[in-house]
């Protein structure tokens, strides 16, 4: 008799934003920092806060809330930065059907949770019901124990409005 196929699993860190929980791909992130000495940018876009000197690498700080279209970061001491990693780590590293940006970013979010597998096969498909910003880059969602993670393609959160209208 055949083995049954096992199901594929992803790999995601979740993170908080309010009372949201929200995740990305594991493979795209860099690292966790808790470093927030923040240098703003005069003239950024509302949702870049400014740059980070990470060891020696100038990394651009975005409001994930305000990326998302969900109002300003309050930061607090749980507040963290995820660091992705470039498209070009994501290339060296074989992982071509990931993209975050060409620039190294940092995500602001309230708290950084856990690192979860997820079964292929309990992605679903977003719901219509979430708001405009958000649904653009939303690519699937999860029921867990009662809430609903909300998985991101951080590619898309980086993209703003007068380019979004451009992507497939």
């Amino acid at each position: 008799m055949p083995e049954k196929a096992k199901p594929q699993k992803h790999g995601f860190c979740t993170f908080l934003l309010d009372d949201k929980r929200y995740a990305i791909d594991i493979l795209t992130v860099q690292e966790v920092n808790r470093q927030l000495r923040i240098t703003p940018v005069h003239g950024a876009p509302e949702y870049v806060l400014g740059l980070l000197n990470l060891r020696g690498q100038i990394v651009n700080v975005v409001d994930t809330k305000c990326a998302l279209g969900l109002g300003r970061m309050d930061v607090t001491p749980e507040s963290r930065q995820l660091v992705l990693k470039t498209n070009a780590d994501l290339r060296t590293r074989g992982c071509e059907d990931l993209c975050t940006s060409e620039d190294l970013i940092g995500l602001l979010v309230d708290r950084v949770s856990d690192v979860i597998d997820v079964d292929e096969g309990r992605i679903e498909d977003p719901p219509p019901a979430l708001a405009k910003r958000e649904g653009t880059v939303v690519l699937g969602v999860v029921q867990l124990d009662g809430e609903i993670l909300r998985i991101l393609d951080p590619s898309r959160l980086l993209v703003f409005e007068t380019e979004l209208a451009q992507l497939p």
